[in-house]
């Protein structure tokens, strides 16, 4: 028997909402800084750089922190948001000189291709 849960619902609308958007490609995080947040604590950060608006790779920037957990089944309680955040950088080099380095915390870098599926 399958679960209906507002989890479901959000992803079902947000998927459809991309399906419908326009064909310019369009990557999943903004360009910019975005913060980590699980149950209400800052536990990563997240540099976006900036792109052509027809660029179809692009390179998200991480850095998790030492308290950082990675979502999984069995930790079903766990909320994990992104938000975007009113703060500029103009470079990498600028991200990562602006961050304390803290021991345990993880640096990882994304590259992304998008591409449509039909």
């Amino acid at each position: 028997m399958h679960k209906t849960t507002l989890s479901n619902v959000l992803f079902a609308g947000l998927s459809l909402a991309m399906l419908l958007a326009p064909t310019v490609s369009q990557a999943q995080m903004e360009v910019g800084v975005m913060g980590v947040y699980q149950n209400g604590k800052e536990v990563g950060r997240i540099y976006v750089p900036a792109r052509g608006a027809k660029d179809e790779t692009y390179a998200e920037h991480w850095v998790l922190y030492s308290d950082y957990v990675y979502p999984s089944k069995h930790r079903m309680g766990l909320e994990t948001v992104i938000v975007p955040l009113d703060e500029r950088v103009e470079s990498l080099a600028a991200f990562k000189k602006g961050l304390a380095a803290e021991a345990g915390a993880k640096y990882i870098d994304v590259l992304s291709h998008e591409s449509k599926l039909k």
